[in-house]
Parts: C-alpha cells; structure tokens; sequence
C-alpha cells in the first residue's frame, strides 16, 4: 500500500491497531456473523427421523447483507411427514429439497460396533 505522508500511514496504522480490521467490510462481514446465526435443524431432523418420521429439509447459503460474502449455509426443516411415500413426493416437485438421512456414523453407534 502506499502513502502520501507520515500522518496518512499513522492513519491507517491505528486503523489496524483500533478493532483489528483492515476496513468497513471486514467489520460488516464480522457483525454479520454476530448477529445472524446460522439455523441448523440436523439434531431436530435426527430426533425425527428415530421416531419413524421424514424430515424433508433444505439447504441455502447465508450471505452478508453488506459485503455478499457467503456466510455459510443453513439447514433446515421444510416439513415432517408421516410417511416415506409422502416425503418423496414432496421432494420430487423440487430439486432443492431431499430427505434427511442419518449420517452412517449414527446408524453404526445406534446398531453397536461388530466387534
């Protein structure tokens, strides 16, 4: 980066020193992360799924309303049905919606180990 004078450098060294970042959208991008959660509905789908029921859920990225960076990715339940016949209907109208599945490593703890 260049400077025009000493006072400019000072400038954007106490900047530096101030809260830790560099500029506005690193600031932006940070409070964003404070104060926008990210939703994660997998333990409540799992819950779900042990009593015999179908989660059908969905996935979309989290963006900065300021910077549009990607903030990460939310998981959440679109609808609960009682049946598998009703949950693959559901997921067959859209490309984005699926059925939630336990992730292999449950299903090996909850039959127990071959050992």
């Amino acid at each position: 980066m260049q400077f025009y004078s000493d006072a400019q450098y000072e400038k954007y060294r106490r900047d530096l020193e101030g809260d830790g970042f560099s500029n506005e959208f690193q600031r932006a991008y940070f409070q964003s992360q404070l104060e926008r959660p990210l939703i994660n509905d997998r333990n409540r789908a799992a819950q779900l799924t042990a009593q015999g029921k179908f989660a059908v859920c969905a996935e979309s990225e989290a963006c900065c309303p300021i910077t549009g960076a990607l903030l990460g990715y939310d998981f959440y339940i679109v609808r609960v049905c009682d049946t598998l016949h009703e949950a693959e209907i559901l997921t067959s109208s859209s490309d984005y919606v699926f059925i939630f599945q336990p992730e292999l490593p449950g299903i090996i703890q909850q039959l127990g180990s071959p050992h």
